[in-house]
């Protein structure tokens, strides 16, 4: 009974091991994904909150199609975060290959208060921005994956 409990744990510990290493190879060829915001329509004010309808492209650089189950996701202009929100129907995004995923998303008035003060205080001609987002994938040893995207507004354009 000894040396069947003896070979047992060294099988765990081998298939434990085996398992590890598959899971540390799986990560390390994994590339993290982009998004970019590629259209922003506003769609009717309920009082004082204001939605967006936001086009974000996912481009996908692995050989494995991307099955989110969620996303969550804000922009930031000039470090106030402005527009948020969350989604559970995001499509497919195959391997190699790119997809347009729409979500909806709705506008902190307070931080866009905060932001029109400072730049009628201090105008400027560009503004920095960033889109921040966290792509789940449901799989325990990926999770959820972080993804930004930052850039500069020309204004003067």
């Amino acid at each position: 009974m000894h040396k069947l409990n003896r070979l047992l744990a060294t099988a765990s510990w081998l298939i434990a091991v085996v398992f590890m290493q598959g899971c540390a190879n799986l990560q390390s060829d994994f590339e993290t994904p982009s998004v970019q915001l590629v259209s922003l329509q506003a769609l009717p004010a309920n009082g004082l909150e204001q939605r967006f309808t936001m086009g974000l492209r996912v481009a996908n650089p692995n050989g494995l199609a991307l099955n989110l189950v969620g996303m969550s996701y804000s922009i930031e202009l000039e470090g106030f975060k402005l527009v948020t929100g969350v989604s559970n129907d995001i499509p497919s995004i195959a391997a190699y290959g790119e997809g347009l995923v729409n979500v909806e998303a709705s506008v902190s008035l307070i931080d866009g208060m905060r932001l029109i003060n400072g730049l009628l205080s201090k105008p400027q001609s560009e503004l920095n921005y960033k889109i921040g987002a966290k792509l789940d994938t449901g799989l325990p040893f990926i999770g959820k994956i972080p993804v930004t995207d930052t850039g500069v507004i020309n204004l003067a354009r």
